[in-house]
């Protein structure tokens, strides 16, 4: 069955601070979003890539790399969810059954939890990555609290997510036609809709990019792929997996 990959890569990286889009950051000879293109390749027939017009050549040049895998790619929206939409529709009549939907900023994941997010989503249609927190949550309104909330409840929610290709894709064109375009997680889009969210359990290291202490992170933990594999098997790959 036809597996494929959305990685979007639309930010222009702004608060980084840098030239570039921080997904287009070279680290240890690879361009940021290439870790995540390599993860995939294990085991997808497609990958689409989404980013900014004005950097289309820096896709073009990155499809042009690899032989082995079917990569194409295609302008973003004004927002991630139509970033997402645009991915959606480029994967259109490619008989897709399962679709992952990443963020290129958060290139700290594991070829094996895509296989395993694969996997599962065979029997649940809408598996997500996601981690506890260990810090005390409160709800803030007006500089004061108003509320706090159990922490054992609280999740941290992560990509890849991974969906039935015409679940997602028609919950998109739904709130498409409504005219609804903040979503800013896709399965969100779904819970919103009724369909249950199922989680396996991510990666702490699992950040996404945002600020220039984190890309130099994310260099740290590239640079030492030896460092990274022992502390990816002995804290944070574990695989029990919780209904939401």
């Amino acid at each position: 069955m036809t597996k494929a990959a959305i990685i979007l890569a639309g930010g222009k990286g702004i608060r980084t601070g840098l030239e570039i889009p921080k997904q287009f950051v070279e680290i240890d000879g690879k361009l940021l979003i290439e870790y995540s293109i390599d993860n995939f390749s294990k085991y997808v027939d497609f990958i689409t890539i989404v980013c900014h017009r004005d950097y289309l050549d820096y896709a073009k040049n990155i499809a042009s790399k690899y032989k082995n895998i079917n990569i194409s790619y295609t302008t973003g929206g004004d927002t991630r969810q139509l970033s997402v939409r645009n991915g959606l529709l480029e994967l259109a009549g490619k008989n897709v059954k399962y679709v992952a939907i990443h963020d290129s900023a958060r290139p700290l994941f594991s070829a094996e939890l895509v296989s395993k997010l694969f996997d599962l989503v065979k029997t649940k249609k809408a598996v997500i990555p996601v981690i506890s927190v260990s810090s005390t949550i409160a709800n803030v309104v007006n500089q004061k609290v108003y509320k706090y909330i159990k922490r054992d409840e609280c999740f941290l929610v992560q990509t890849p997510q991974v969906f039935e290709y015409e679940l997602i894709a028609e919950a998109h064109n739904y709130f498409y036609n409504q005219k609804i375009f903040d979503f800013t997680d896709d399965s969100q889009m779904l819970f919103s809709l009724g369909w249950e969210i199922y989680t396996i359990e991510g990666s702490e290291i699992n950040i996404k990019i945002t600020t220039r202490n984190d890309l130099e992170f994310a260099k740290l933990i590239l640079k030492n792929l030896y460092n990274f594999q022992f502390l990816k098997e002995k804290f944070y790959e574990r695989t029990t997996t919780k209904g939401v």
